[in-house]
């Protein structure tokens, strides 16, 4: 499944980075993620070329399993609804 998520629903939900580092929600991961260097490269990214070239995130079981830096970056630009899908293979690749 694909579709749009709000980033206020994103930012509610679990993930293996949040419980791997003893916090509870994707909210607590973002400024780590912001520390990242590819963090600077997207946003400069999403700033030229706006939202719409950013890949979905992916959610699965109500987890978001990929996709932190993306939704830092849209946290802090402003963007309110981002693309999403469950398919776990775009997240092994």
């Amino acid at each position: 499944m694909t579709g749009t998520i709000t980033i206020s629903e994103v930012l509610s939900m679990q993930s293996p980075d949040a419980i791997a580092r003893g916090v509870d929600t994707v909210a607590d991961v973002l400024d780590e993620k912001r520390r990242d260097d590819s963090y600077n490269y997207l946003l400069r990214e999403v700033r030229r070329n706006g939202p719409s070239s950013l890949a979905p995130i992916v959610i699965t079981f109500g987890c978001v399993c990929d996709g932190h830096h993306r939704i830092a970056v849209c946290v802090d630009l402003g963007i309110t609804e981002i693309e999403f899908t469950d398919d776990i293979e775009a997240f092994a690749l």
